[in-house]
């Protein structure tokens, strides 16, 4: 039987709100700073992102303990062996965490 994402977040975090102070913190960890208008706005997202959001962040903290590592084996796995593109590691910063965890994971 599965649970509703609801279900969930009470069974797990309690509320909502300790599932959004616990995301908002990861993302702190790993290195991707939420601003203090994010960080409030995370109360208002579905359950169900922020379990995804919580996951990935939780992921990225346990393999690579920081985002500026993920691009760097993101690099590695798109040019093995060669020289960096510098161009290419500036738009990976721009790109949000999921999408640099969606990135690594089609690349690996």
């Amino acid at each position: 039987m599965s649970y509703s994402p609801q279900e969930v977040v009470k069974k797990r975090f309690d509320s909502k709100q300790s599932l959004a102070t616990a995301v908002a913190g990861l993302f702190g960890q790993i290195g991707a700073e939420l601003e203090q208008g994010e960080r409030d706005g995370l109360v208002h997202v579905s359950n169900k992102k922020l379990l995804r959001l919580h996951e990935v962040a939780t992921s990225i903290q346990s393999r690579f303990q920081t985002c500026d590592n993920l691009i760097a084996e993101i690099l590695k796995l798109r040019t093995p062996g060669s020289k960096v593109d510098e161009d290419f590691k500036r738009k990976l910063e721009t790109l949000s965490v999921k999408r640099l965890w969606d990135l690594y994971r089609a690349k690996s």
